[in-house]
């Protein structure tokens, strides 16, 4: 929260200094840019941290009876997610986080 504030003061700071708006434009896009930078590192690195947990569970679980079932069911959802990584919609991150919460979930409940 404190980073939040200060990037607030640091905006407010720039703007009536600028001499251009050309200028002021291109100092502000690339704040964003690095700020976008910034958000899309810790949104993959809690992505990919959720997916190193489920291989952990997936460890812990005996695949025998019903929680064997249970995991079939979990790979074939996880196969079937469709996505496609080339367009870099928002949408596939959203089904990949829901994917990863639901998988979480069932693994955590198979224990």
């Amino acid at each position: 929260m404190a980073k939040s504030n200060n990037n607030k003061a640091l905006k407010s700071s720039r703007l009536p200094s600028e001499s251009s708006l050309q200028s002021a434009l291109a100092v502000e896009a690339h704040h964003l840019r690095i700020e976008l930078r910034e958000i899309t590192q810790r949104l993959v690195s809690d992505l990919e941290s959720q997916i190193v947990g489920i291989i952990e569970l997936a460890g812990e679980i005996e695949d025998t009876g019903r929680k064997a079932e249970e995991m079939r069911t979990i790979v074939q959802t996880i196969r079937n997610l469709e996505i496609n990584p080339a367009k870099g919609k928002l949408r596939d991150l959203k089904r990949i986080r829901d994917l990863l919460r639901d998988t979480n979930r069932k693994l955590e409940e198979l224990i």
